[in-house]
């Protein structure tokens, strides 16, 4: 585990040095296109979690069933909504992450390009 992360360090750190090393003003409008597929992607999920938690309150009952078979059904929905909606959770929490991180690198792009234009934004 500790040498994954280390590679994702690692690799975080060359993004930076390429983005202090060049001048590549191309590269702040691929950042920006990241970030919007990251806000697209919350957006995705949020609705997701709705959808979820709405499947779990509506469960409407199957006359067919015997009592035995609802009450197993209704754990088995629980169960399994509860477990994508932790997964939605950990997939907001990667998304915040990588937000920020982009940010970063749209950080330094910016101040990199704007630096020899004499500009202070």
């Amino acid at each position: 585990m500790s040498l994954l992360s280390l590679y994702f360090h690692g690799t975080h750190f060359f993004q930076e040095h390429a983005i202090i090393t060049t001048n590549d003003g191309a590269l702040i409008h691929k950042l920006s296109a990241i970030h919007a597929y990251h806000m697209r992607y919350a957006l995705l999920l949020g609705e997701g979690a709705k959808l979820v938690k709405f499947i779990r309150q509506a469960n409407p009952p199957i006359p067919s069933l015997t009592e035995a078979e609802k009450l197993l059904s209704d754990c088995i929905l629980a169960r399994e909504c509860d477990g994508m909606l932790s997964r939605i959770v950990m997939l907001k929490r990667k998304i915040k992450q990588q937000k920020g991180q982009v940010f970063n690198l749209m950080d330094l792009e910016s101040l990199h390009f704007f630096r020899p234009l004499g500009i202070n934004h």
